[in-house]
């Protein structure tokens, strides 16, 4: 499967899409100076992307593309994205604005 991520600027932010991925290893390189990465969290390991966004010092990560189970249940990923030193963690639903 060939997916695709965007880098938009606004201003003086960086904006990060990606779409579907195997793993954090397709976004990293990509990481440099983001202040929003928004990224699918079906076909990743979540508590090795909030790893790789602590590292990459990513500002805010926005979640779409998430199992019924976890979307259900987001407060574990809210606990442990704290746990792993993500501050800020947004979970995408449908009609969703982000202030950028």
């Amino acid at each position: 499967m060939q997916a695709y991520g965007y880098l938009i600027r606004v201003d003086r932010k960086r904006l990060y899409y990606s779409g579907d991925i195997a793993g954090s290893a397709d976004i990293t390189p990509h990481l440099i100076k983001i202040d929003i990465l928004i990224c699918e969290g079906y076909h990743i390991d979540f508590e090795e992307l909030v790893g790789v966004c602590v590292s990459k010092r990513v500002k805010r990560l926005v979640l779409t593309h998430l199992s019924d189970n976890d979307f259900n249940n987001s407060h574990k990923l809210h606990k442990i994205a704290r746990q792993g030193g993500l501050d800020k963690l947004v979970i995408a639903k449908d009609g969703l604005r982000l202030k950028i």
